[in-house]
């Protein structure tokens, strides 16, 4: 072969346009050359390959994997690049700690974690943020606490560490006294009644509260020289032992006062009351002294007050006297200033009536019967520890008759709503739970016994139970009962 022509024949083009050139040595022997002497050294590599790279098997992609037409998915083997492949769903961990299911998807990966169903044992198992939504119901027949003839009425409830305590108003020949019973979570009676006062004038509508010892109760009464009735408080045992004398919270000369609310901050008692001279908060220190009142509205401005703790503030709330009797209040600070003043909650041209208020989950939520559409309904407003009320005259119940005297409390992850319901020909006495967006969690559930006349209800949570103290004539009088709610 021609000189040029094999070193024409030696400059091939590649793929991508790049040539290998062979440097083909000059030589004296004869024109035709069979290339045995061209050296491997001699050959230029395009950068970034190998001159021992060997073409790719048919059906792997450069990277080595199989392209995607040619994955394996669904042979029922699990390849390295699977999670699974038809395998068996297995128990897993949801995402609040409970045992869930997973399975296989048509993916070869696994699906979430599944939660179960919800079972009442008081967590949360199908991670929802709630535990045991509508599972409770009623634990037996109600405990009767009273167990004389005369009428009990108007009962407060609180939570003690290990056991409720119900405080009651009891209608005696002379003046009013006040009883204490006490009630273990298992329904089991721990005292019977026992009288708590000593009245001359007569104490009347109890409030309670825990205070980490014992007792700190707020009523109105007639005591001294003094004809008003004006709001008294006192320290208690739990087995209804006095601990400090009763102390008067007002001021002589300024009329009769409504009942008061109390409320423990963890270091101290607060009790809120409305009468004729406004709106007041006063403290009760743990010896059972009393620090000066501070004024929340002005003279004539409220009734039926309710007080409850943040952690850093007080919320009261109250019925305006003025007008239909709108929801007001006020936001004060542990050491009695006022923080957040005249605090609007309902208004309009209805009447607002019966307010209950406690918190949770970062805000106060205040109730009140509201004839807003034609019958009593319940509907409640949130207002922020800032003074902010995010929402504010929201319907909590659609009662076909009336339903009214809403008390609330805090159930550690939703709210219970207790109310007596008019609808049925008697008061039935009710509680059902609402999550913190205002969402049910359950139906209405009936405490009182069927057909039988009941009212004034005062919920308590002991961290696993619902305890419901009610007025109720199933004996043919005003007796105090005791409804125990929770998991069957």
């Amino acid at each position: 072969m021609p000189r040029l022509a094999l070193l024409a024949a030696a400059i091939l083009p590649l793929a991508g346009g790049c040539l290998v050139s062979f440097d083909v040595p000059s030589t004296d022997a004869s024109d035709d050359h069979d290339g045995d002497d061209i050296r491997r050294d001699d050959l230029v590599v395009p950068d970034g390959e190998s001159e021992d790279t060997a073409p790719p098997e048919e059906g792997i992609d450069d990277d080595g994997t199989e392209p995607p037409d040619l994955v394996s998915c669904g042979n029922g083997v699990v390849d390295p690049d699977e999670e699974c492949d038809g395998t068996a769903p297995e128990i897993c961990t949801t995402s609040c700690g409970s045992q869930g299911t997973r399975t296989c998807g048509t993916d070869c990966r696994w699906t979430a974690c599944l939660p179960p169903g919800e079972t009442c044992d008081g967590a949360d198992q199908d991670c929802d943020g709630y535990a045991d939504e509508d599972l409770w119901a009623p634990r037996g027949a109600p405990l009767r606490l009273d167990a004389t003839d005369e009428p009990s009425i108007l009962p407060a409830a609180a939570w003690a560490g290990d056991r409720f305590c119900a405080v009651w108003e009891k209608v005696m020949g002379g003046p009013d006294q006040l009883y204490l019973a006490a009630a273990g979570p298992d329904m089991a009676r721990l005292t019977p009644e026992m009288e708590i006062t000593a009245s001359t004038g007569g104490a009347r509508e109890p409030a309670v509260a825990w205070d980490g010892t014992g007792l700190g109760a707020a009523w109105t009464d007639r005591l001294g020289a003094d004809p008003d009735r004006d709001p008294y408080a006192a320290l208690f045992s739990v087995e209804g032992a006095g601990r400090s004398v009763p102390l008067n919270l007002a001021r002589a000369g300024d009329g009769d006062d409504s009942a008061p609310s109390i409320a423990w901050t963890g270091s101290q008692l607060a009790a809120a009351w409305a009468g004729p001279a406004g709106v007041f908060l006063s403290f009760l220190a743990p010896d059972g002294s009393s620090a000066a009142r501070t004024p929340l509205s002005g003279a004539d401005d409220g009734s039926d007050a309710c007080i409850a703790w943040s952690g850093s503030r007080f919320g009261v709330f109250w019925q305006e006297s003025s007008g239909n009797g709108d929801i007001a209040g006020a936001l004060v600070e542990a050491d009695g200033t006022v923080a957040v003043p005249d605090l609007q909650l309902h208004g309009g041209g209805e009447a607002q009536v019966d307010p209950s208020c406690a918190f949770g989950a970062g805000a106060f939520e205040v109730l009140c019967a509201d004839d807003g559409s034609g019958a009593w309904q319940i509907s409640g407003s949130t207002v922020l520890p800032d003074g902010t009320i995010s929402a504010a005259e929201v319907l909590v119940t659609a009662c076909a008759g009336d339903c009214r005297e809403p008390a609330l409390a805090w159930a550690g992850d939703s709210w219970v709503v207790a109310a007596v319901d008019e609808q049925s020909g008697s008061r039935e006495v009710f509680v059902f739970r609402t999550g913190v967006d205002g969402s049910r969690l359950s139906a209405d559930i009936v405490v009182s016994e069927p057909g039988v006349t009941s009212g004034h209800p005062a919920p308590a949570w002991g961290g696993g139970t619902l305890a419901v103290a009610f007025e109720s004539e199933a004996g043919g009088q005003g007796n105090v009962d005791l409804a125990f709610i929770g998991c069957p």
